[in-house]
């Protein structure tokens, strides 16, 4: 089962981070609202450093991950 720390809490990468305009720093304690599901707005609790989750080739996306009970996608997705 979901932990009540997980509930409402993202972390982002550093290009997500700066795609909103903000530090690492200030990122902390932001809200982020999913579209999508009706979870409500997600707490920003840590940014973690770029990775190449595509091809090599590819500029890093902004990427989002949470953990949700999701009537859309399912549970325990990356965003």
């Amino acid at each position: 089962e979901n932990q009540p720390s997980d509930r409402d809490a993202v972390l982002i990468n550093e290009t997500a981070c700066q795609l909103l305009g903000w530090s690492k720093e200030e990122a902390l304690g932001k809200r982020i609202v999913y579209v999508g599901d009706e979870i409500g707005p997600q707490e920003v609790i840590g940014v973690v450093k770029d990775f190449h989750f595509q091809s090599l080739h590819q500029n890093i996306a902004p990427m989002m991950f949470m953990n949700v009970k999701s009537t859309m996608w399912g549970d325990q997705r990356i965003v």
